[in-house]
């Protein structure tokens, strides 16, 4: 959700004689028909359309309807809480209609096979695009804080993660997105002893949907800690990470993964809800 997705071509539609060729005077004040895009998901009744944000801008030349963009979106949800609009959305159908009350065929649109606002409809309005149905899931990028020694090198999970619709699992089928790794003044903030120093790897693109961030150590006498933050966050994978509202910049999603990395203690186990020694 959120990240473009391109059309195969700008020539969405055309109209067509009763010979099936193209009407060539369908044009100007002769051509009234408007585009629309639609989009359920499984044929279930719900109509998703209000998601697309598919430009509709263009306009008719000799019978052929032609976009000036071709890229469009799927809307990140609006709540921050979750709900049915965070999905996921398995098997999304995406398709185009065109309205012309001048066109008396039913369905106006030739070879329609869907219907966004009904269930299993036989009345059929929109003709789905070649690729559907599509998998639209809300995702994030997930930085989570680590401890260790600051003798070794210390891994930070860094995972793409999406919304199953009850919980938050990795994106393993996500070996395509770029990351930067952090730098020092540059998402990397450091609070080390006696001027130590680390430095950031990561997995450029992601394998499986895991970064395989690592900072390596600082030695010895180096203890402290490291703030970092992904910076290089790609839109559709930021998330409501602070609790605000309105977010900071009037977006709800819109903020980069942060975490901190501790060198010189050791965490525990994280199976232990309690523990105590006794002397």
């Amino acid at each position: 959700m959120g990240q473009p997705i391109p059309l195969s071509t700008a020539i969405v539609a055309q109209a067509e004689n009763a010979a099936n060729g193209v009407t060539q005077n369908y044009a100007g004040a002769y051509a009234p028909g408007t585009i629309a895009f639609g989009a359920e998901n499984g044929d279930d009744g719900t109509n998703l359309s209000s998601r697309l944000t598919f430009s509709t801008n263009g306009g008719w030349a000799s019978g052929v309807y032609t976009l000036t963009s071709v890229n469009g979106t799927f809307m990140r949800p609006g709540a921050n809480v979750a709900d049915a609009t965070w999905g996921s959305f398995e098997s999304l159908n995406v398709g185009l209609t065109v309205n012309d009350n001048d066109v008396s065929t039913v369905p106006k649109v030739k070879d329609a096979d869907m219907n966004p606002e009904a269930a299993g409809g036989s009345v059929f309005t929109y003709k789905e695009f070649t690729g559907s149905p599509l998998n639209i899931r809300f995702g994030r990028l997930s930085l989570q804080n680590a401890a260790g020694s600051e003798l070794l090198a210390l891994p930070m999970p860094l995972t793409a993660e999406y919304w199953n619709g009850g919980a938050w699992v990795v994106n393993t089928a996500d070996s395509c997105t770029a990351l930067t790794a952090p730098t020092v003044g540059n998402g990397l903030t450091l609070n080390l002893a006696n001027s130590g120093t680390t430095a950031a790897t990561l997995n450029n693109p992601l394998v499986s949907g895991d970064a395989g961030f690592t900072l390596s150590a600082p030695g010895v006498t180096h203890g402290g800690f490291a703030d970092v933050v992904i910076t290089s966050t790609p839109a559709w994978l930021k998330f409501n990470w602070d609790g605000l509202d309105q977010g900071d910049d009037g977006d709800l999603f819109d903020d980069n993964p942060s975490a901190r990395g501790t060198f010189g203690i050791f965490r525990g186990n994280n199976n232990f809800i309690y523990t105590r020694e006794l002397y």
